[in-house]
């Protein structure tokens, strides 16, 4: 099958996936992930706490 992708344009694909580290994007997925995971988990307990009754004596 033909491509339309010139030459230098493999050329330079080629040279950015020789950059690229496997095991440093995995981690960098990883991160992501439990950051993902760690915002959901902050904004479920917050509006837990809105839609319980919350009592306030002064």
């Amino acid at each position: 099958m033909e491509s339309s992708v010139t030459e230098q344009e493999k050329a330079g694909l080629s040279d950015q996936r020789a950059l690229l580290n496997p095991v440093e994007l995995r981690y960098n997925l990883n991160q992501a992930i439990d950051n993902l995971l760690a915002v959901h988990k902050a904004k479920v307990t917050f509006s837990k706490c809105l839609t319980q009754k919350v009592s306030v004596a002064f």
